[in-house]
Formats: structure tokens, C-alpha cells, sequence
């Protein structure tokens, strides 16, 4: 039967970046940095996008060396702002 044939490649995508969103953003909140728990996290066909707000430039860069540090992702389109809080 059809139903049971194997899914397909655009159908199986968005799962696998849901799980690498979901294990993107468990890194991000069990930093010792608090703020980074407050970053959004998107993934689209192996790009991860992290986006919100931080009060240093330092924040934002160990934000994405924590992204970065899984290798899960081709590409990170880091929008993350630096203002002070």
C-alpha cells in the first residue's frame, strides 16, 4: 500500500531540523549564561538562525561558538543584537 511507502526527503526535513532546533536551544539554556536561554532559535535546511538580544558583544560570540561547537548545522545566520540591558 502506498501509505506505508518510505517518506520522503521533504517530508522527513523538517523533522530533523526541529530535532536539531530543539537540541540547539537545550545547549543555549544550560549555558552558564542566562541571557542565552532568551535567544530564539529557527533551522531551515541546515541553516540555524539565532535571533534576540544580549548586553555584550562577548554573549553574543559564545552564542554562536555554542551553536557552532555541535556541528549540526551548515550554516548560522547569527541576528543576535548586542544593547545594554
Amino acid at each position: 500500500m502506498e501509505l506505508l511507502a518510505k517518506p520522503t526527503e521533504a517530508w522527513s526535513i523538517p523533522r530533523v531540523d526541529e530535532e536539531t532546533r530543539s537540541r540547539l536551544e537545550s545547549a543555549l539554556r544550560s549555558s552558564r549564561y542566562g541571557a542565552l536561554a532568551k535567544l530564539s532559535v529557527e533551522v531551515s535546511q541546515g541553516c540555524a538562525r539565532l535571533s534576540g538580544q544580549v548586553s555584550s558583544y562577548y554573549l553574543k560570540q559564545v552564542a554562536q561558538e555554542t551553536v557552532l561547537r555541535l556541528a549540526t548545522v551548515d550554516q548560522l545566520d547569527n541576528r543576535v543584537r548586542v544593547a545594554a540591558s
